[in-house]
C-alpha cells in the first residue's frame, strides 16, 4: 500500500510504501522490475516533471523490494512507455 508521495523541485518523487508491499509478492527479479517499472511510468506519465523515483519502504531506504531488484538509487521513466510509445527492455534504469 502506498503511503504517501513526496514531491521534490527537482524532479525527485519519492514514494513510501507499507511493509505490506513485500508480501505475498511474486518471487523473483522478473517480477519485482516489472512492478517497480509500472510504478515509475504511471507516476511520470501522471506527473511530467518527475524525472527520477526513489521507493522507501515504511519511510526507510532499503537495499531491494524482496531480495533482488536494486532500491538503492532512483529509477528513471522510460521515457518510449511515458509518451506512449513500445515498452523497451524490462531492466531498470538506476540513476544515484
Amino acid at each position: 500500500m502506498l503511503r504517501a508521495v513526496f514531491l521534490g523541485n527537482d524532479g525527485s518523487a519519492y514514494l513510501d510504501f507499507s511493509s505490506d508491499i513485500t508480501k505475498d509478492f511474486p518471487v523473483g527479479i522478473e517480477s519485482e522490475v516489472l512492478a517497480l517499472r509500472s510504478v515509475v511510468d504511471s507516476i511520470a506519465a501522471n506527473r511530467p516533471s518527475v524525472r527520477r523515483v526513489k521507493f522507501l519502504i515504511q519511510g526507510q531506504e532499503v537495499d531491494s523490494l524482496d531480495g533482488h531488484a536494486d532500491l538503492t538509487g532512483f529509477y528513471a521513466p522510460d521515457q518510449n512507455v511515458v509518451q506512449g510509445g513500445n515498452a523497451s527492455a524490462a531492466s531498470p534504469t538506476a540513476s544515484r
